[in-house]
């Protein structure tokens, strides 16, 4: 998730009075903070080998008088954690929407740290949907969010990853290690997909310019092929009222492209109506993949995983005991760069009704040899595993004798942990796949 700038921010229009050139409703003039920057980057990069979602900031220079020099500023990012905490009931929930703050100096130096640094130890491994991400001066009003800058040669372009959405906890039935929270996490809709992303871009001649993509879109036939909608809100300052040369701030403007799906794959660009570049000033907010039911597919935000390729799910049924059930398990790391030895091998298939089957081989366990390591048990002690295998980057495992009944949805989710990497710390990948589900069992892919 990169926001390659920020752009000052302004207050919301809500009672307008005044109107453009073409009869928008609007308020002049413009109300933002009294404190001034030269310019501000904030970039999300997202995981590497065995690193945390990283940010980088570059603070805009100092300007201004009293508490926009000497004062703290803080750069703060409101978003919704999921994530599995074992102090939620049923062990995973979704908490209450929260406001995440890191303070600094305003200067020429770069700020590097990572986001697990706002959470307690653990939340890591959370999914953060990042509904804004503002710079907010020393009286708490805020001075920049994302957007393109008017009058700015070089429009900004912003490229951001999707992550999955889950429905908002407004009615909290547990608490859990960041506060009130809702358990299981909730999705109203019926669709799932395995990556995705969405891309804005200012251009003089064109305008805003739009561009989403999402892979692998399953849960039935209007999952696959059916009509998605890319949704966001814009805040305008321009200067077009009056006469045409006013300053003023638009009524928040509402945006909704529809995109049509193919074969599970979406993939469409669309130009905003009624934005003049380079002369508006545009707000960017709650950019959203809406799918075809109308619920809300996917957000900005990040994952905590990297991505694991090639995974292969074979779900195997019994058949007269549900506990007798086979796990075949193929998948490749996005890297080489392991050791299990140190802390061990954690594997987790999930899909959207929650955990289906979790498991961890201990590191002392796993034998070495030339080809990587491998682990056996033929009595299957761990959840059934019998054998499991890395070689290179590459992970096999097969289990019997165990229950997947929960492992029944068009679409699972497999999850690799492992304790320590070679470089130390823990290196978290996962990936998405779509599903044949018959009584027999499940064959992802």
């Amino acid at each position: 998730m990169a926001f390659p700038r920020l752009v000052r921010a302004y207050a919301p229009c809500v009672v307008p009075n005044d109107q453009t050139i073409d009869g928008l409703p609007a308020c002049s003039p413009p109300v933002s903070s009294p404190c001034d920057f030269r310019d501000a980057a904030v970039r999300i990069s997202a995981p590497r080998n065995d690193s945390l979602d990283r940010v980088t900031f570059r603070p805009p220079l100092r300007r201004g008088s009293g508490s926009c020099r000497d004062g703290q500023y803080s750069l703060q990012f409101d978003v919704r954690v999921t994530a599995d905490d074992a102090a939620c009931a049923g062990g995973s929930c979704t908490f209450e929407d929260l406001t995440l703050s890191r303070s600094f100096t305003p200067g020429n130096s770069i700020v590097n740290f990572e986001l697990a640094e706002l959470f307690p130890v653990g939340f890591d491994q959370a999914n953060l949907e990042i509904r804004r991400v503002a710079m907010i001066d020393p009286d708490g009003i805020p001075l920049a969010t994302t957007g393109v800058r008017e009058d700015h040669s070089d429009f900004s372009r912003v490229e951001s990853n999707l992550t999955f959405a889950n429905d908002a906890c407004e009615s909290p039935t547990t608490t859990g290690a960041l506060g009130p929270a809702c358990a299981p996490p909730a999705h109203a809709g019926s669709c799932d997909y395995d990556h995705g992303t969405v891309e804005w871009e200012g251009r003089a001649r064109k305008g805003l310019l739009w561009k989403a993509e999402a892979r692998n879109l399953v849960g039935g036939p209007e999952c696959a092929d059916g009509t998605y909608h890319l949704q966001s809100t814009l805040r305008i300052t321009t200067p077009r009222c009056g006469d045409g040369t006013v300053p003023c701030t638009l009524v928040d403007v509402p945006i909704d492209f529809p995109i049509v799906a193919k074969h599970g794959r979406l993939k469409g660009k669309r130009v905003t109506p009624g934005v003049s570049l380079p002369r508006d000033h545009v707000e960017v907010r709650d950019v959203r993949l809406v799918e075809p039911s109308g619920s809300t597919l996917a957000t900005t935000g990040v994952g905590h995983a990297l991505r694991l390729q090639k995974t292969k799910i074979t779900v195997v049924r019994g058949t007269a005991d549900p506990n007798d059930d086979a796990l075949r398990i193929t998948t490749v790391l996005p890297t080489k760069k392991i050791d299990p030895i140190p802390a061990g091998v954690s594997v987790t298939v999930r899909d959207r009704d929650g955990v289906a089957y979790t498991a961890t081989i201990p590191g002392n366990l796993w034998q070495t040899n030339r080809a990587g390591w491998s682990y056996e048990d033929h009595s299957g002690s761990i959840a059934g595993i019998r054998r499991a295998k890395i070689r290179g980057a590459k992970i096999t495992l097969a289990a019997f004798g165990t229950s997947l009944g929960a492992a029944d949805q068009l679409s699972e989710t497999l999850e690799i942990t492992i304790g320590a990497s070679i470089n130390g710390g823990i290196l978290d990948a996962a990936q998405n796949r779509s599903c044949r589900v018959k009584p027999s069992g499940l064959h992802c892919r």
